[in-house]
């Protein structure tokens, strides 16, 4: 196995994680900086104030792009197969 093609696996790996990771990130972001305004405005100080609404939103995010997700997994593990049995050979 050769520098270049280890290089790629983790490239394509990373490229996973972000693809997996991103929407449910940008959905607690958009949420708490909504909720952190929220929580200026009122001057309310309940830490429930700002996670209940979080949880409730990356939950919706994460069954929305469960399709996205699944293919995302698929792809990238039929890819790997795909590099094992070419380094295997």
């Amino acid at each position: 196995m050769d520098p270049a093609s280890l290089t790629q696996w983790l490239v394509d790996a990373l490229h996973v994680v972000l693809v997996l990771a991103a929407p449910a990130v940008l959905a607690c972001f958009a949420v708490g900086l909504g909720a952190g305004f929220f929580q200026s405005a009122t001057q309310a100080n309940d830490p429930s104030v700002g996670f209940v609404p979080k949880l409730f939103a990356v939950g919706a995010v994460v069954l929305a792009s469960r399709e996205l997700m699944g293919h995302e997994l698929m792809h990238f593990s039929t890819l790997m197969l795909h590099h094992i049995v070419a380094v295997a050979r």
